[in-house]
């Protein structure tokens, strides 16, 4: 709010509409502090659920530290947990179908 931000905390339910995922992206932390060097710190949590509200996917990533450029910065971390391979294969995933056995 201080940075004119109208971010709202979303309450919703963790699974998606029939036949989709959801994507939840945590963020319970997402600061920089530029008063004697440049220091970006960042907590998040990107998780994956099925229409049933099952958990697929997590990945998170927590740092806190220097850096040089915060745009630069704030999109590495981005990608590197959206593009985790434990995201991408739960998005990426189709539903195994299950095939009955036919016993003799």
């Amino acid at each position: 709010e201080k940075s004119s931000i109208k971010a709202q905390p979303a309450y919703a339910t963790a699974s998606a509409k029939p036949g989709q995922k959801l994507l939840k992206l945590t963020l319970r932390e997402w600061k920089i502090d530029a008063y004697m060097r440049t220091r970006f710190d960042y907590d998040i949590t990107a998780s994956v659920f099925d229409e049933h509200g099952n958990q697929l996917a997590t990945k998170s990533a927590k740092n806190s530290g220097e850096v040089t450029n915060v745009i630069t910065a704030g999109t590495e971390v981005l990608s590197a947990v959206l593009n985790s391979d434990e995201i991408v294969s739960a998005l990426s995933s189709t539903p195994k179908t299950t095939v009955p056995f036919a016993s003799k």
